[in-house]
């Protein structure tokens, strides 16, 4: 049996190039993926994620917690009507924040779907969380902050509501 070799021209030989390099991005990009357990189009998305997306007000469901990012790399937090501000960066699919006022840094993987921001926290001053509960932000023309006093009530009506369900608390 004889085999002949063909000679490739040079655009022939260009195409393989590209294919081959294809071939050993995808390869590359599928084992990231499992290495960091993310879906493949979810990776897809962060490395042409637009930061601007992240820049405006984002209020929490409950109106007790929102972030205000701002364009020159500094952000508010809020809880009921207590503010925090400090500096972010943002790298990839995850943002740090950074307070000098609460002496912390606190690392999440953000989402953003629509007008949602899915915050998940992966580490609070160098400490990993025990679960991966994500918290969900809308985004908001202004903020709509609740009192203390409006959280409690609101908090007390639901347990009022609700009875029979244990809180996490009970639970521990």
């Amino acid at each position: 049996m004889k085999f002949s070799i063909k000679k490739l021209n040079a655009k022939q030989i260009t195409v393989l190039a590209v294919v081959a390099v294809f071939i050993l991005v995808l390869l590359a990009w599928g084992t990231l993926s499992v290495v960091k357990h993310e879906d493949p189009i979810s990776a897809v998305g962060d490395i042409f994620r637009d930061e601007d997306e992240l820049l405006g007000n984002w209020q929490g469901e409950k109106g007790i917690n929102a972030y205000v990012f701002y364009d020159n790399g500094t952000y508010e937090s809020y809880i009921s009507t207590f503010s925090i501000k400090g500096l972010y960066t943002v790298n990839g699919n995850r943002i740090t924040l950074t307070s000098s006022g609460a002496d912390g840094t606190v690392v999440y993987k953000y989402k953003i779907k629509g007008d949602q921001l899915i915050l998940t926290l992966v580490s609070s001053n160098g400490e990993e969380p025990d679960d991966d509960e994500q918290h969900v932000f809308t985004k908001v023309e202004q903020l709509n902050m609740k009192t203390l006093t409006e959280a409690l009530q609101d908090f007390a009506d639901e347990i009022q509501a609700n009875p029979d369900e244990e809180t996490t608390e009970d639970n521990n």
